[in-house]
C-alpha cells in the first residue's frame, strides 16, 4: 500500500532530495570520520547540515528571541544555575523535557512525561528545555546549556576544537560542494556545531557522574547528540520517544544506508515508536519498540463543518499567511482557523494583527490543540507537517499547498483524502467537490496506535538487567 512506485512518487530533480544526501555520505565515506578522541564526527553534523540544505539556514536550532533587560537576564541565569543543585538528589530517571503543551490550568507540561508517569512515578529529574513560561505543571531543572556555551567560549573554544581535525572539516566541505555545487556550510559553522556538542557532552557527563540514573528519556528539541553520547559513555541506556514523522526527509532518525559500524553514529539504545509502521519503512539504528501514543488522535473522527484549519509552522508562515489572506477574501462564508505551531506562540499578536481585516479568520494558539481541531473540523490545509499523518488516520480531507517542502510527502500522494493545490482558486474547486465525500469505505491507517505502558515497563526491566 505504501510503496513509492504505487503512490506516484515525483521525479527526483531537486537538490533537496535526501537520496542525493545519502549518496554523498556513502561516496565520501563521511561516517568514518573521527575526532582525535575517537568521537564519531559526521553524525554530529549531518542533521544540522541537512537543515542548511533544505532551509538555507539552520532554522530548527534557532530559539525565539526574548527581550529582557540585563538585570532580569542576570537574575534568571543565577536562578537557573542555582537550580542545578536538584541534580544531587538521588533519582532513577533523567527526563529531557519539552513542556510546550498547556493544560486547562494554564500550566505548561510535557505530554510524553505525562504518558509514562504511572510507570516512573515521581522518581525522575525533569531537565526542562522550554524556558521563560510563567507556570509549569512540573518543577524541574531549567536548561543552562546556552549560558554555558557563552560562558565557556572565550577560554574553552580553542581547547575543544583541538579535538577536531581540520582535514575532516575540509573533507566534509569538499563533499558538500562537490555534491551541491555551492558552499552549504562554512568551516566556522561546523566548528560551532562541534563546540556546542562538546559543551553538551561535558555538561551532561558531569550530571551523570553526580547522579547514577537507571535510564534517560528524551524526545528531540533540537539535536541531542551530546546528551546521548554522554549517557552512553556513562553506561546509562537512552530511550527516545518518536517526536514527529520518520520519513526519508527527516534525517535526524532516518539513515539512507546504515553504516557498517554502528559505532560511527550516536543514537539512542531504544526508539519508542507510535506504531511499527515507522520502523518498518525506515533505517533506524536502534531497537525500535512500538509503545503507541496517548498524545495523538488514533480514531476516525468525521464531522460536518464549515470551517477549514490551516496548519502553520515558522518555516511556512510567509507562504501560508499570503494564502490565508487570499482565501479569506475569496470565501467570506468560510471560517479559516489559522493554527500556530508552538514556535509561533510568542508572536500571536502579530498574526492577529495581520488577519484583523477579516472576520472569517481565527488565530488559534494554545487554546486549541490539533486533537481539538480534529473533533470540530473536517478540512485542513498544510504545506508539510507530521500532523498530516494524524489527520489522515482521522479520515480528514488534507489539502497540501504545493510550496517549499510540500513534496516531502511525495511517497504518500496516492493515499485517500490527500489533495494537492497550488492557488487559492484551485483550492476552492477541490474543497467544494470533497465536502460531501464519505470515507467510511477506506481502510484504517495505522500511523498511530494506543499507548501500551507495559512495553515501557518491560523495556526498563530489560535494560536494567544489563547494568
Amino acid at each position: 500500500m505504501y510503496k513509492a512506485n504505487e503512490l506516484g512518487e515525483v521525479k527526483k530533480e531537486l537538490l533537496e532530495d535526501p537520496d542525493l544526501f545519502f549518496e554523498m555520505e556513502r561516496k565520501f565515506n563521511l561516517f568514518s570520520l573521527r575526532t582525535g578522541n575517537d568521537i564519531p564526527l559526521w553524525d554530529i553534523f549531518r542533521s544540522e547540515v541537512w537543515n542548511f540544505i533544505i532551509y538555507k539556514e539552520d532554522i530548527k536550532s534557532k530559539a525565539a528571541v526574548v527581550a529582557d533587560g540585563k538585570v532580569k537576564v542576570l537574575y534568571k541565569t543565577a536562578k537557573r544555575f542555582a537550580g542545578l543543585f536538584k541534580i544531587l538528589k538521588r533519582r532513577n530517571y533523567f527526563f529531557f523535557g519539552v513542556s510546550r503543551f498547556v493544560n486547562s490550568s494554564n500550566q505548561y507540561y510535557d505530554p510524553y512525561l505525562e504518558s509514562i508517569r504511572s510507570v516512573i512515578g515521581s522518581d525522575f529529574l525533569l531537565y526542562e528545555t522550554v524556558l521563560n513560561k510563567k507556570n509549569y505543571k512540573e518543577a524541574g531543572v531549567f536548561d543552562v546549556s546556552s549560558y554555558l556555551q557563552k560562558l565557556l567560549k572565550p577560554f574553552y573554544l580553542r581547547k575543544a576544537l583541538k579535538d577536531l581535525d581540520q582535514n575532516s572539516v575540509e573533507q566534509i566541505k569538499h563533499a558538500l560542494y562537490t555534491t551541491y555545487g555551492y558552499e552549504v556550510v562554512g568551516g566556522d559553522v561546523l566548528r560551532n556545531i562541534f563546540f556546542k556538542f562538546k559543551v553538551h557532552y561535558l555538561f551532561y557527563k558531569s550530571i551523570f557522574s553526580l547522579n547514577r540514573f537507571k535510564a534517560v528519556f528524551l524526545h528531540q528539541n533540537g539535536f541531542q547528540k551530546g546528551l546521548i553520547y554522554a549517557a552512553q559513555k556513562s553506561n546509562i541506556p537512552v530511550f527516545e520517544f518518536q517526536h514527529a514523522d520518520v520519513i526519508e526527509f527527516n534525517v535526524v532518525w532516518h539513515y539512507g544506508t546504515l553504516p557498517n559500524d554502528l559505532s560511527d553514529i550516536i543514537f539512542p539504545d531504544a526508539f519508542l515508536t507510535y506504531s511499527d509502521f515507522w520502523s518498518l519503512h525506515n533505517n533506524i539504528p536502534a531497537e525500535c519498540v512500538e509503545i503507541g501514543t496517548a498524545i495523538h488522535n488514533i480514531d476516525n473522527v468525521e464531522v460536518k463543518s464549515n470551517s477549514i484549519a490551516i496548519i502553520s509552522t515558522k518555516e511556512h508562515e510567509d507562504e501560508l499567511n499570503g494564502l490565508t489572506l487570499r482565501l479569506a477574501a475569496l470565501n467570506a462564508d468560510i471560517l479559516f482557523q489559522y493554527k500556530l505551531h508552538p514556535a509561533q506562540y510568542h508572536a500571536i499578536q502579530e498574526y492577529i494583527d495581520l488577519f484583523s481585516g477579516y472576520t472569517n479568520v481565527e488565530v488559534v494558539s494554545v487554546d486549541k490543540t490539533i486533537s481539538d481541531l480534529i473533533k470540530t473540523t473536517q478540512s485542513f490545509i498544510v504545506i508539510y507537517s507530521s500532523v498530516i499523518f494524524e489527520l489522515l488516520q482521522a479520515k480528514k480531507q488534507v489539502y497540501i499547498y504545493e510550496r517549499q517542502n510540500s513534496w516531502f510527502f511525495r511517497k504518500f500522494y496516492g493515499l485517500a483524502n490527500v489533495n494537492l493545490f497550488n492557488s487559492a482558486e484551485k483550492f476552492y474547486d477541490q474543497y467544494v467537490n470533497n465536502v460531501s465525500v464519505e470515507n467510511n469505505s477506506e481502510p484504517k491507517l495505522d500511523f498511530y496506535k494506543p499507548l501500551k505502558l507495559e512495553k515501557v515497563e518491560s523495556l526498563l526491566v530489560q535494560y536494567n538487567a544489563k547494568q
